[in-house]
């Protein structure tokens, strides 16, 4: 039994730190691509290679610990990883564009945290003045 609850909490780490490192990837694209006012394709592009580097570094660093070598490590982090990120990616980025004002230099991390919110489909009643996108 003690080996399935050192597996799960394995598991369980690696799935939190690729979460983690995916969204540090995304939102560090976002930040890049709005401070060099690149195109929409250029910024959605750094974003998804950023998410999958940070995804599968931060992703090797429980398994790491777990005892695994570097290179096992790294091919369990690509089986298991892979589809994962790049399904929440495809999510992720045909939500942002398909949103009205999902994707506007308003609405991400480089412009204010506090108009963060403006990316999401509320009714702009439901939103302060301040955060209003």
């Amino acid at each position: 039994m003690a080996v399935v609850d050192e597996l799960t909490r394995a598991a369980v780490s690696a799935t939190v730190h690729c979460l983690t490192g995916c969204a540090i990837g995304e939102v560090l694209g976002m930040v890049i691509g709005t401070a060099f006012g690149w195109s929409d394709a250029a910024t959605i592009a750094i974003a998804v290679v950023l998410a999958f580097f940070f995804g599968y570094l931060l992703t090797l660093i429980p398994l790491l610990r777990s005892g695994l070598a570097l290179r096992a490590a790294i091919g369990v982090a690509l089986a298991a990883d892979t589809v994962s990120i790049a399904v929440m990616e495809v999510v992720d980025n045909v939500v942002m564009v398909a949103v009205p004002g999902g994707w506007t230099p308003a609405s991400t991390a480089a412009s204010s945290g506090a108009r963060w919110p403006s990316r999401w489909p509320w009714p702009s009643s439901w939103r302060s003045r301040s955060t209003a996108g």
